[in-house]
């Protein structure tokens, strides 16, 4: 009986080792895979007739500003066309800063692009929210009581966010901005979780012709004073290889324009009525 314990033990040491169980690969479908080539060329050609219809019915109504409506749509069919292609983006579906003179047309192109798009339309003015608690009537109490920007988000349809004064944010205010325009979304640590992927947000930056010219002269008096001021104040180097949007820079840092704003969004420039 000994004897055969011990052969037993001894088939057993000289058995080979059971070999690794192998990772099973698992491969997720691409998305794009539901969707035919032809319905695809179909989405396509139907987004190129809109943005063009688009695109001519807002530089009719913007008289004088052609630029800045090509800048515009330019930038957001590039992120619609991007998001038929099926590829994962992140961040809202534009971010941008209207930046010229008071009573220019900054805000009849945000309101006129949202009518055209469809989209819902919601105007904060951050002067409301510079003060303590500010953060929590953007976005709701604790009490489940809904704020204006959490209940724009809710609705998770189409819309144009404008964003005036936000020079005079709350610093927590300020810092949520910077945080959506990286993320595309508001953390759940706030309460609950909103995605801006439908939404265009559009920062007002409003420039006097007082501000704008004690920026040239200030440039004019020393350009790397100027642009080592604008490096201090958070404009990455990239921002600056534009010499002709330096005094702007320079006027908006001069007020208090967050820097990160800008440099998280495409600027547009409204040209001055001659």
């Amino acid at each position: 009986m000994l004897k055969d314990t011990k052969d037993a033990k001894a088939a057993k040491a000289a058995a080979p080792a059971p070999e690794p169980k192998k990772e099973e690969t698992v491969f997720v479908k691409d998305p794009s895979d539901s969707i035919s080539p032809r319905e695809k060329n179909l989405r396509m050609e139907n987004l190129v007739s809109l943005e063009n219809e688009t695109r001519a019915r807002l530089i009719e109504k913007m008289d004088g500003q052609s630029a800045a409506v090509n800048t515009f749509c330019d930038q957001i069919w590039k992120n619609d066309f991007y998001n038929l292609s099926l590829k994962q983006k992140k961040g809202p579906r534009g971010v941008f800063t209207f930046v010229g003179a008071p009573f220019i047309g900054k805000g009849y192109l945000a309101k006129e692009a949202a009518r055209e798009m469809r989209s819902l339309y919601l105007e904060l003015d951050m002067k409301q929210y510079s003060s303590k608690g500010s953060l929590e009537r953007m976005l709701g109490t604790a009490s489940n009581k809904k704020g204006p920007l959490s209940s724009l988000l809710e609705k998770k349809k189409n819309s144009v966010l404008v964003i005036r004064n936000m020079e005079q944010a709350a610093t927590d205010v300020k810092l949520l901005f910077e945080q959506i325009i990286t993320t595309g979304k508001i953390p759940a640590s706030l309460g609950a979780e909103y995605t801006f992927e439908n939404c265009v947000i559009i920062f007002m930056a409003d420039i006097t012709d007082a501000e704008l010219d004690f920026a040239v002269s200030y440039g004019n008096e020393s350009d790397v004073n100027t642009y080592n001021a604008l490096r201090k104040y958070g404009f990455p180097a990239s921002m600056l290889t534009e010499k002709e949007n330096i005094p702007a820079y320079f006027a908006l840092s001069y007020i208090g324009f967050p820097a990160a704003i800008l440099a998280g969004s495409t600027q547009i420039f409204f040209e001055n009525p001659t």
